[in-house]
């Protein structure tokens, strides 16, 4: 009895410290490149009434993060995360001008709780806190505005070997309403798909 007790012991104490290594295998600064599928659209309110645009725009992100092993298999993540280029937001026209919209200089603070499902692969969340610079362009002139908001996300890492990931990840971002004067406020969105390749050290 006492021997199946010990063996027993030893069992549980093996596959805890396997549970670690599979939280540990995530830990450490990580960064990596992402190719986006974003659509990006504004929603704009005029005396109650609500008009819509968005378009699609594929881009680059770059993305900077530290992990932390919480325990055996959870992981927390904190990082950053920089739009490279602009998003086409759509247009709308009118009285013969042809307004079009767009974000650039977007960039997010995120918290990333993870749980690995085993030693190379990774499942996370994701709460982000977003800044961007909304654009107007009329032609014969532009403006922007700029703008904060909170997102939100899920995905999967995998390990390639003990440095090398590939990632996959869906956000959806909400910002801030805009008051653009003339009674008129707009409320600019986004979902993107992603996917790259990172380096973690």
């Amino acid at each position: 009895m006492k021997k199946l007790l010990a063996v027993a012991a030893i069992s549980m104490a093996f596959m805890s410290q396997q549970a670690f290594a599979q939280a540990k295998s995530f830990e450490g600064f990580s960064a990596g490149a992402n190719v986006t599928f974003a659509k990006t659209g504004v929603d704009f309110t005029v005396s109650g009434l609500t008009l819509s645009t968005d378009a699609s725009t594929t881009g680059v992100d770059l993305q900077l993060q530290y992990g932390l092993a919480l325990g055996q298999q959870f992981v927390l993540g904190l990082g950053a995360t920089l739009g490279a280029g602009t998003n086409k937001a759509g247009s709308i026209s009118g009285g013969g001008t042809t307004v079009e919209f767009s974000s650039k200089n977007r960039t997010a603070i995120d918290i990333v709780p993870g749980f690995a499902l085993s030693d190379s692969n990774l499942v996370f969340g994701k709460l982000s806190f977003l800044n961007a610079d909304m654009m107007a362009d009329a032609g014969n002139g532009s403006s922007s505005k700029s703008v904060t908001g909170t997102g939100y996300g899920f995905g999967l890492r995998s390990l390639i070997n003990k440095n090398l990931y590939f990632q996959i990840g869906y956000d959806v971002n909400k910002y801030a309403d805009i008051d653009i004067g003339s009674g008129v406020t707009a409320k600019p969105s986004s979902t993107v798909f992603s996917g790259g390749i990172g380096y973690k050290f």
